[in-house]
């Protein structure tokens, strides 16, 4: 399952397919090779693979809404983007026939499992933003607690009043277990320990998580 549309999670992908001849592979609808950043003046691609589409469209399996793998395994995909706000001040764009627009996120999706403890949240990055996707996930679940929430934070560059913020969040949301790495950086994951404690930990080689 692909996450979102940006080349640091998406361009292992070919590699993939050259040692599995048969999983399918899950992307939102919205993914197609459109991703840029912007930094400064300078403007520069940031998608999948250019051809990954096309190249290994017998295999991609295209998600919206609320899409079930199997028992007790969904994925919830941004309910038709919405978060353009967000992807302007992260400087995201798309690139859509010649013409540019910002990224609205439409491409997002996050990986849902059922454990006898509750849901499991797993996103890689947030771009959409921790509350809007609980929000999600709750629309989609509206009698199912959700007990973990796993992936990036994206807060490596973020003030420390905004992952406080971030903080309160899991607080408010109930969540009783969270694990982060990649994006969330750590000096942020540092301040959000200060804040949670044992209900948080820190993605590591050979962490093995068990519900």
């Amino acid at each position: 399952m692909l996450s979102h549309a940006h080349c640091d999670h998406a361009n292992g992908i070919p590699v993939f397919f050259e040692h599995n001849s048969k999983a399918k592979f899950f992307v939102n609808e919205n993914t197609a090779p459109d991703c840029y950043g912007k930094l400064l003046l300078v403007t520069f691609y940031c998608g999948i693979p250019k051809t990954m589409m096309n190249d290994y469209e017998d295999r991609i399996v295209k998600t919206s809404g609320c899409y079930e793998i199997s028992d007790g395994i969904y994925i919830v995909c941004h309910r038709n983007g919405g978060y353009s706000e967000i992807g302007k001040k992260g400087h995201m764009l798309r690139k859509s026939a010649g013409s540019w627009k910002i990224d609205d996120l439409s491409h997002e999706q996050s990986l849902v499992i059922e454990s006898e403890k509750g849901l499991l949240i797993f996103n890689s990055c947030s771009h959409a933003g921790l509350e809007n996707i609980i929000d999600e996930v709750r629309e989609a679940f509206p009698d199912k607690h959700i007990y973990g929430y796993l992936g990036g934070l994206h807060l490596w560059n973020r003030k420390e009043s905004d992952i406080r913020a971030i903080a309160r969040e899991f607080k408010d949301a109930n969540i009783e277990y969270i694990a982060t790495g990649h994006c969330t950086k750590n000096r942020a994951y540092g301040i959000l320990k200060e804040e949670l404690g044992d209900k948080i930990e820190q993605f590591r080689t050979g962490l093995v998580i068990e519900v």
